[in-house]
């Protein structure tokens, strides 16, 4: 049995998320990864382009710690209701901590933005398996298969 390693949130952001990456952010209210926000805080990591559906505190802690530079979203409320977040407007209005760049898109728009990515990266990852099993055989005349 092949056991797969595990990393701690710590190494995970450590690892995988440096200054200015782009992250997508799952989750919804109770189920948001705060962790990973808090870890991306401790870490000070600094001009990331968050994109999250639904902001809510999560996107609010980040922006009030100066992580983010950059974010697209669906909404970003405090979680009273529909006013926006007090570090999100503070950075809008007032550029504190820092600027904080805006897209702003429809739920229906983000969800085919994500399925759009979703079918580049499938094709891109069948045109790459192509091209290695070709090398893997030991064949030098390995050229891109085109796909209509």
């Amino acid at each position: 049995m092949d056991i797969k390693p595990v990393l701690t949130m710590r190494e995970a952001v450590g690892r995988y998320i440096p200054d200015g990456q782009e992250v997508m952010i799952g989750g919804f209210a109770f189920s948001d990864p705060t962790a990973l926000a808090h870890e991306l805080i401790r870490q000070r990591r600094k001009g990331l382009y968050v994109m999250k559906t639904s902001g809510g505190v999560l996107v609010d802690m980040l922006i009030g710690a100066g992580c983010v530079d950059r974010v697209l979203f669906c909404h970003i409320w405090n979680s009273v209701g529909p006013v926006p977040a007090h570090c999100f407007r503070r950075a809008l209005e007032q550029g504190i901590p820092n600027t904080v760049a805006v897209e702003e898109l429809s739920f229906g728009a983000f969800t085919m933005a994500l399925l759009a990515v979703g079918i580049w990266l499938a094709m891109s990852i069948a045109d790459l398996r192509r091209t290695q099993d070709c090398v893997l055989m030991g064949r030098r005349d390995c050229v891109r298969i085109s796909v209509p």
